[in-house]
């Protein structure tokens, strides 16, 4: 240390004020009514709107993944030919006419398949209420995608009487009731930041869920962070840590410490995050 001062902090070196932390990373699927727990509050991972009382819901519905089904075209469409969809008939006409109570594919502008695909993904997207469609002219195909996730699409009737076109199978499949370990992360984050409870901010990324109290200094520290609850989830540490307080200077300071410089080009509060600079000669 420059002798010209007198070391008035306790640390080894000045520091700047920290937020306590803590890092959560998810490393597989989460399920409903699987818990997290920090401080106080326990978070539910939810999936059917039904959590323990006094949880703290964990919005799993928007992040499910969703059935799917893909109708592909060999041939030209034919009229009267029918698509089932749950309880829709889609139905490929040609001279306005259909059958009562399906719903009509308009095939006025011709039957080719490109065309075909068109038509009838508008005509799902227009009526249907439990998927949507997407066509594609370069390969012919309606993909088909249930709008709510979860396995309850998994049982969406998909058939056809189609002379030139077909399913890969008489109902959807792919609905998953269970959260990747990144919409994990994503579904806890969102239920952190809407807690208004809640003494941390949370930030994810690639499956880590990672706290920050609300305020730097040591009073973040030790609140307990807990994972029995859910088995692919892993706390790096039982509690909190890393909160402190800054190094307080009441002038512009300039110290070397083991060769390294301190700098405080103006006063420091303990509330402040970046008040001291640190850099060797060899960098500067």
């Amino acid at each position: 240390m420059d002798q010209r001062f007198k070391k008035w902090f306790s640390a080894t070196t000045p520091v700047n004020a920290v937020k306590a932390s803590g890092v959560l990373t998810f490393s597989g699927v989460v399920s409903d009514a699987d818990t997290i727990e920090i401080g106080d509050n326990t978070y539910e991972f939810d999936n059917d709107s039904s959590i323990t009382s006094g949880n703290v819901s964990v919005d799993m519905t928007g992040l499910l993944a969703q059935a799917t089904e893909t109708f592909t075209f060999t041939g030209v469409a034919v009229d009267t030919e029918v698509v089932t969809i749950g309880d829709d008939v889609y139905e490929f006409d040609t001279n306005s006419t259909i059958t009562e109570g399906n719903i009509a594919v308009d095939l006025s502008g011709g039957v080719t398949a490109d065309i075909a695909v068109v038509a009838l993904a508008d005509a799902i997207n227009a009526n249907s209420t439990v998927v949507t469609a997407v066509s594609d002219t370069d390969d012919d195909t309606v993909v088909i995608t249930a709008t709510a996730g979860g396995t309850a699409g998994n049982s969406i009737v998909s058939t056809t009487d189609s002379s030139n076109a077909s399913f890969t199978d008489t109902t959807m499949s792919g609905g998953l009731d269970t959260l990747t370990s990144d919409n994990a992360g994503i579904a806890l984050d969102t239920a952190i930041n809407a807690n208004s409870s809640e003494v941390f901010a949370s930030t994810e990324a690639d499956s880590v869920v990672t706290l920050a109290y609300d305020s730097v200094g040591t009073e973040g520290n030790g609140i307990a962070t807990t994972d029995d609850g859910c088995t692919n989830g892993a706390w790096a540490a039982a509690v909190t840590s890393g909160g402190l307080y800054a190094t307080e200077s009441y002038t512009s300071c300039f110290i070397i410490i083991s060769g390294v410089w301190y700098i405080a080009s103006s006063p420091v509060t303990k509330y402040d995050e970046s008040g001291w600079a640190s850099a060797t000669p060899s960098t500067i």
